[in-house]
């Protein structure tokens, strides 16, 4: 969930612990209304992925009633949850300190800041078993080490994204969840090459084209305290209009092919001319006018700028003839080879 945007003079603060609790995405976003408000007017809707960030729907709020993750890694401001129990009972809430370790009445401190959940609680144990609770050693006295609250951390969204700054989430906020509350990228903004950049290193690339064609979340990586997410312009843009399920301006990176931006498109109408599709390419000087056979879509390799239409069938008939007047069933039937007069009549059930 996110807490606070801190951006200028623009600051909210408020008890994290509460706000986990609660729509804080949503909030975030209504912080940012009228700034959002004014570059939703400035982003073109056709450009397909838009409205992923647009729809209020669409929060992707971290879900905070999960088993943590086992790739976890405890830091300041968590919360550790110990029981002992067996020969022994007892119950610790400890938060984890600015210097990165917990402090356990009668045992002294554990530094645990940096480690996983698991490796804290072999680390909390040994130190457990060798001071008050030698039954550990025995088994007769058993620990389960659990994460209780979770801290907050920062995140900086740079670049071409509807509204920049630094924002403080929660601990298992994810890509989306950051992208959803800065509104997403801008009208320049690139939906197919995000970078997170993690310790000063390119850590991820995301392709949100991968979530918006196959719904897969592999790109949806959780964020560390001061993670820079990195929205860069657009490689390229191609229109596509006419007998396809979607119209729309779709980014491309190099190397793609006509056949999957159709895809992206939704595919033909039932109604499409299917075997050649026009494309309006822009030279230096002027357009030009491609033809692209069927059998070509799967290698065409399209340019930022062209504009595809797919055309209509033609509404005509190319095997129809017709017969009226005084026959049984006059109308519509087909032409077939070595068809002759007297056998329409025949396929008409005759003369009156």
């Amino acid at each position: 969930s996110l807490i606070a945007l801190q951006n200028g003079a623009s600051k909210t603060t408020a008890n994290p612990t509460t706000l986990l609790n609660n729509d804080s995405l949503l909030s975030q976003r209504q912080q940012n209304k009228l700034n959002l408000q004014i570059q939703e007017n400035d982003v073109d809707k056709r450009i397909f992925g838009s409205e992923l960030f647009s729809n209020s729907a669409m929060g992707f709020e971290p879900n905070l009633r999960i088993a943590t993750p086992v790739n976890y890694i405890l830091g300041p401001d968590d919360e550790l949850s110990i029981d002992v129990y067996g020969v022994s009972e007892t119950h610790y809430k400890l938060k984890v300190t600015p210097e990165g370790s917990i402090y356990i009445p009668n045992v002294g401190p554990v530094y645990v800041a940096g480690l996983t959940v698991d490796q804290a609680s072999a680390k909390i144990t040994n130190k457990l078993s060798s001071t008050i609770y030698k039954a550990i050693i025995t088994g007769s006295t058993k620990v389960q080490v659990s994460l209780g609250n979770i801290r907050s951390i920062q995140v900086t969204i740079i670049g071409q994204a509807k509204q920049p700054g630094t924002y403080t989430v929660s601990s298992l906020a994810t890509v989306f969840n950051a992208l959803y509350v800065c509104g997403g990228p801008s009208r320049n903004g690139s939906y197919r090459k995000i970078e997170l950049i993690r310790n000063n290193k390119l850590f991820q690339v995301i392709d949100l084209y991968d979530f918006l064609l196959k719904g897969s979340m592999e790109d949806n990586v959780r964020l560390m305290d001061q993670d820079v997410i990195r929205i860069p312009y657009y490689e390229g843009h191609v229109a596509v209009g006419g007998q396809v399920k979607r119209e729309g301006i779709f980014e491309i990176m190099p190397g793609d092919k006509l056949q999957e931006i159709l895809d992206a498109a939704g595919g033909f109408t039932d109604s499409a001319y299917k075997s050649s599709i026009k494309i309006t390419r822009l030279t230096d000087r002027e357009k030009s006018v491609e033809d692209v056979k069927s059998e070509n879509y799967a290698n065409f390799i399209l340019k930022g700028g062209d504009s595809l239409s797919v055309n209509k069938i033609l509404d005509r008939y190319s095997n129809r003839v017709q017969i009226t007047g005084a026959v049984m069933r006059p109308g519509e039937f087909e032409l077939s080879d070595g068809l002759t007069l007297s056998g329409l009549i025949q396929k008409a059930d005759g003369l009156k």
